[in-house]
């Protein structure tokens, strides 16, 4: 049982209690639609269970498309979602191209291993470990799971402006078709809680593969650089000389530096 099936059991399942005389799903076609479900062939070595969700999850789905041609707010409302997912993966090129620009930040010929574009990179990304480590500590202390996702609510906000505009689409739909939007109400007041963890998880590894993504941008443009230029860095500073500096990029590189080694040997 997947997500899409799970939403899709849920709005039938809304739209049939809110429509018993099939006034939006006539009821023909909810008593065709279970035939053809259980006309299709079970998964192999299905059990029961999965046998039911199975029967569910196709009934809701023709009953779902039959919804979307007749009422295009149902289709509007739920497409928003797929989108919303589909355009926050155009992030991973723009996250890619950031770090190409970050790499062209600093015009010196040479690549400054002091500057903020390579050690800004570091620094985000200890941030990012240490603020994980702190949910981690912080959910096993309270012995509350919810605590280690707390600091990443803000990645639902673009899933939450996708159920705000599906709010008022579904609004609206009152003025024309009040059972249909009464439905649509409590189908999205209950799936809304269902979806934000799943939600969560997506924006959770959307992030982290952009972090990863303007670090390979980085590296590219480094790369760039001394294909037309010249492979040199070096550094300048006013306040650390040259031992400190070499204690600096030890603690900073030395971990990663220590895990190639391993990895070679």
């Amino acid at each position: 049982m997947n997500a899409n099936a799970l939403r899709s059991i849920l709005l039938v399942k809304n739209v049939e209690e809110h429509d018993p005389d099939g006034a939006v799903l006539p009821l023909a076609e909810r008593e065709a639609a279970t035939r053809d479900a259980l006309r299709q062939p079970p998964p192999a070595a299905a059990a029961g269970g999965e046998r039911a969700w199975q029967v569910l999850g196709a009934r809701a789905a023709q009953l779902q498309q039959r919804l979307a041609g007749r009422h295009p707010v149902v289709e509007r409302a739920l497409e928003l979602e797929s989108v919303l997912t589909s355009a926050a993966w155009l992030m991973l090129p723009a996250a890619f191209a950031l770090g190409l620009v970050l790499s062209l930040l600093d015009s010196r010929v040479r690549i400054e291993i002091l500057a903020f574009p390579l050690l800004g990179v570091v620094a985000w990304n200890l941030c990012v470990y240490l603020m994980l480590l702190y949910a981690s500590l912080r959910a096993a202390r309270t012995r509350m799971p919810d605590a280690r996702s707390a600091p990443w609510s803000w990645t639902l906000w673009p899933a939450r402006w996708g159920w705000q505009r599906a709010s008022r689409l579904i609004k609206q739909s009152s003025f024309y078709h009040r059972p249909l939007s009464a439905a649509l109400r409590q189908f999205s007041s209950e799936w809304w809680p269902i979806a934000q963890p799943v939600l969560s998880q997506q924006g959770q590894r959307l992030f982290h593969l952009g972090s990863a993504a303007i670090a390979l941008g980085l590296v590219a443009g480094f790369y760039l650089r001394g294909v037309s230029l010249e492979y040199r860095a070096g550094w300048e500073s006013t306040f650390l000389d040259a031992g400190q500096v070499r204690t600096l990029l030890g603690w900073v590189y030395g971990p990663a530096s220590a895990a190639d080694r391993k990895s070679v040997v």
